[in-house]
């Protein structure tokens, strides 16, 4: 009865295990240093590809330089869950400092769904504590304490051929002015099972304080549209049902 016992418990828990993994409660998650600033990020490497990591360079005998650098990102799309990707710093800053600087977040997206890209959400989820300028002298009325976004030099949007690209929303009128926690970026069009190059350029920013480890998210949500049935589809349907109901009456 024991082995019975433990062959049924065994069963149970690989049912369980398949559960877990297919629906998605692990994500299959790694880390990747952003050089050595310090700083790492955390994606689902399932639908997160880094392409490659620039700068983050810390400069030596100065505690409190920006950490600056670039990211390139390939991103999977197959429904309309959102995908994170996770700042961390590894540990305690030794002083306060302008922080970590993204001067240009870009991407190429990958539509893997069966429905039309129409635009993005980006967010930026900070749980720190906001600084002050009483705390922090990073602190001003362009960079704020707690994570926040900027319109870098080169930010660029222009679609995929014959598109007519993304429009930042809210769009600062000078390069380097924040652009507060979200973006919206709408107009543009990937089709289903589709990729094209989006954008090029988006700053982020998060300024350092003494003994916190802070940490922030990027989220990025899809504006997504059913793509269209063909006109032709219902009168089809009608059609294959008239056909099905035939055979019944004829079989009885």
């Amino acid at each position: 009865m024991t082995k019975k016992l433990q062959a049924f418990a065994f069963c149970i828990a690989g049912l369980l295990s398949a559960f877990v993994y297919v629906s998605g409660v692990y994500a299959a998650t790694m880390t990747r240093d952003l050089n050595d600033s310090g700083w790492m990020i955390d994606f689902d490497k399932d639908k997160v590809t880094v392409v490659d990591i620039t700068g983050f360079k810390k400069v030596k005998d100065e505690p409190d330089a920006i950490k600056e650098g670039a990211i390139i990102l390939v991103k999977k799309f197959g429904t309309a869950a959102a995908i994170d990707i996770k700042f961390i710093e590894k540990v305690p800053a030794t002083a306060n400092s302008f922080g970590l600087r993204v001067k240009s977040l870009s991407e190429t997206i990958k539509n893997t769904s069966k429905l039309n890209l129409t635009g993005f959400t980006f967010e930026l989820i900070d749980p720190n504590s906001v600084l002050t300028k009483v705390e922090n002298d990073a602190v001003t009325g362009t960079h704020p304490g707690f994570a926040h976004f900027h319109k870098d030099t080169g930010q660029i949007f222009p679609g995929s051929a014959g598109d007519p690209g993304f429009t930042p929303e809210p769009n600062p009128a000078a390069t380097g002015a924040l652009q507060d926690e979200k973006i919206t970026l709408t107009g543009g069009k990937i089709g289903a099972e589709k990729s094209s190059d989006l954008w090029v350029g988006i700053g982020i920013h998060q300024i350092e304080q003494k003994g916190q480890q802070r940490n922030f998210i990027l989220r990025q949500t899809p504006i997504l549209t059913a793509v269209p049935l063909p006109a032709a589809l219902p009168l089809s349907l009608a059609a294959l049902a008239l056909i099905g109901t035939s055979l019944r009456r004829r079989h009885t």
